[in-house]
């Protein structure tokens, strides 16, 4: 009786419901997401990251902090593509498969970054790069450990794991994976920066 008059209510409520607008664009995009090579680079990555999921799996644990590359092999509009240095937002125990993590790209000095979503964090240790390390706060995201490894590093895992001198998964992704890890300094600007995104839609600086 009770939700069939709870139903009652919010059938009586007014429905808020948002115009769709579509307009075209002034200026076509150059890129064709649908023709020859990047439909083709799209196919062979889902190809290999789906070889890579039925004779694999991720058992390593990775520490809020952490940098690493991963592959965004296509993007849908102004996503991000191709590889990219992330951070590791939270905690991964090695029994999960997901990290969530905040992307980073690299840009001069003297670049004008986005101040709403955008922060530089400086140099990473460890990383050669004559470029500031810059986190795409409005660009958080979970994903699949592995994103982590390409294709060089599929076939590397295939080989090794038919030889003698096979030994354990985590030897593997130590031999041919390095991750990085960010200051606290660097780390705790990140944070800071997340919780007022997500919090006010933007970073104040």
């Amino acid at each position: 009786m009770k939700d069939q008059k709870m139903m009652m209510l919010l059938s009586e409520e007014k429905v808020q419901r948002k115009e769709l607008i579509i307009t075209k664009r002034r200026i076509p995009l150059l890129k064709d997401y649908l023709k020859s090579q990047n439909a083709r680079r799209h196919v062979n990555a889902i190809n290999r990251m789906i070889y890579f999921y039925r004779n694999y799996e991720t058992r390593f644990e990775i520490k809020r902090g952490d940098v690493f590359v991963v592959g965004f092999e296509f993007e849908c509009g102004n996503e991000l593509n191709g590889s990219h240095f992330v951070v590791a937002l939270l905690d991964s125990s090695p029994i999960s498969q997901l990290v969530t993590i905040v992307p980073l790209h690299s840009a001069k000095m003297d670049k004008e970054l986005n101040p709403a979503s955008e922060i530089y964090i400086g140099e990473i240790p460890g990383v050669t790069n004559t470029k500031r390390a810059v986190a795409i706060i409005n660009q958080i995201r979970t994903i699949d450990k592995r994103r982590m490894f390409d294709k060089a590093a599929i076939e590397h895992f295939n080989q090794y794991s038919q030889s003698e001198h096979y030994v354990d998964y985590a030897e593997i992704i130590a031999q041919h994976k390095f991750i990085f890890r960010l200051t606290e300094e660097q780390y705790k600007k990140i944070h800071i920066a997340v919780q007022q995104y997500v919090f006010n839609g933007y970073i104040k600086h």
